[in-house]
């Protein structure tokens, strides 16, 4: 198993498609912290004249199906679920305080609810799930693995390592970027920003988990990625609604699906979590690792390969 796990972990590093991604990811991160300081007033201006969370942040939300504006008074960690449900498309809302210094906190807490960083994660996780498989690579050892499903544990085992290495990644990216548009550098509430840090790791985790149980059991790289970019553009809220509404009508009411999904915790996880929010996310979270790799071992388990 461990030299499943080191094979999978070399093959990972020397896949050209990661580093893609990563500096993708990089520019893309500084060029909308740049526009996020271009329409923000700097502390000290007026709250008359500030213009934040006006326009779009993100470089998606031109394309957004449909956007529900936070105002400018109310921080978006404070955003009822309802509104967040609504939310169709990459919204980036900082939550600083109108006249207040930006932190690291404040970006990485909006790109990570908005689930921007997951849209990178799950491109990822779909082609590294299908690269041996996709390629016929697998048929040179998969043979000789009595229990196949080992393989897929140790992909997803893999992909764990990746999960904690982007988030770690684009935290100092979110750092570097910082003095490049706003001038200065301020982290935030480390007693805060670290427990929050942590538990949206395990949800991205799950969430990365999920998307390369698309890709195994569907085997097919452009069903599978798009289904998990419509999750993450929030598409499948309008599911989460459809059968809020099924089950109100057969009783079940005030009923709401997208609690209890990766994406829903991903995007309702507060700035400063309780013990409670805490605890029913990484609850939520284990269930999904573990039935979704089950699911995909199981299925790799039976099927030719």
């Amino acid at each position: 198993m461990l030299n499943m796990i080191q094979m999978d972990v070399f093959r990972m590093f020397k896949t050209k498609s990661l580093y893609v991604i990563y500096i993708v990811m990089f520019v893309i991160i500084v060029l909308t912290t740049m526009l996020m300081a271009s329409v923000t007033d700097e502390p000290g201006t007026p709250a008359s004249t500030t213009t934040k969370n006006t326009e779009p942040q993100s470089f998606m939300d031109g394309v957004a199906a449909g956007i529900v504006e936070n105002g400018t008074d109310v921080p978006a960690s404070v955003e009822t679920e309802e509104e967040q449900e609504q939310v169709i498309g990459i919204a980036v809302n900082p939550p600083t305080e109108e006249g207040a210094k930006a932190t690291v906190y404040d970006l990485v807490f909006a790109n990570l609810q908005a689930k921007f960083i997951a849209m990178f994660m799950v491109i990822f996780g779909v082609l590294f799930a299908t690269a041996d498989i996709s390629s016929g690579y697998i048929k040179n050892f998969a043979g000789q693995v009595k229990n196949r499903w080992k393989l897929v544990l140790s992909k997803a085992i893999a992909l764990f390592f990746f999960t904690v290495l982007t988030i770690l990644l684009y935290v100092l990216m979110q750092a570097v970027s910082m003095p490049i548009s706003y001038g200065y550098l301020e982290i935030g509430n480390l007693s805060e920003f670290l427990p929050y840090l942590g538990i949206q790791t395990l949800l991205h985790y799950g969430f990365v988990c999920v998307c390369m149980a698309f890709a195994i059991v569907f085997r097919n790289n452009l069903c599978s990625m798009t289904l998990s970019l419509c999750i993450c553009f929030g598409i499948a809220n309008v599911l989460y609604a459809f059968m809020d509404k099924v089950l109100a009508k057969i009783g079940i009411k005030d009923f709401e699906t997208v609690k209890y999904t990766i994406s829903g915790r991903i995007a309702g996880l507060p700035m400063n979590p309780t013990g409670s929010d805490a605890g029913k996310c990484i609850l939520l979270a284990t269930m999904f690792i573990l039935v979704f790799v089950g699911i995909s071992s199981y299925v790799f388990q039976k099927r030719d390969v």
